[in-house]
């Protein structure tokens, strides 16, 4: 993979990086620098970004570690929420 990947990108004045899903949402949705970024799907992380770089962040842990506010999160709680019937 390695060797396509450089081939693709030869030429390119570029440096290609891994970035979380959460930098990439926040880098498609404003051209600002600094701010902060909510992602709350399956999954749910919040993040501090500080020139275009994630610097902090709460949460993104996955399902078995905590994950509050996610759509898994939200459908366990109410799987074990108490009948009303």
């Amino acid at each position: 993979m390695r060797a396509v990947y450089d081939r693709e990108w030869a030429g390119l004045d570029v440096v290609p990086r891994v970035l979380s899903d959460a930098e990439t949402a926040f880098a498609s949705a404003t051209a600002e620098p600094d701010g902060t970024v909510l992602v709350a799907g399956t999954g749910s992380i919040a993040g501090r970004i500080r020139d275009r770089r994630m610097t902090t962040t709460t949460g993104g842990y996955g399902w078995l570690l905590g994950d509050e506010g996610s759509a898994f999160w939200l459908g366990r709680q109410a799987v074990r929420a108490p009948s009303t019937r």
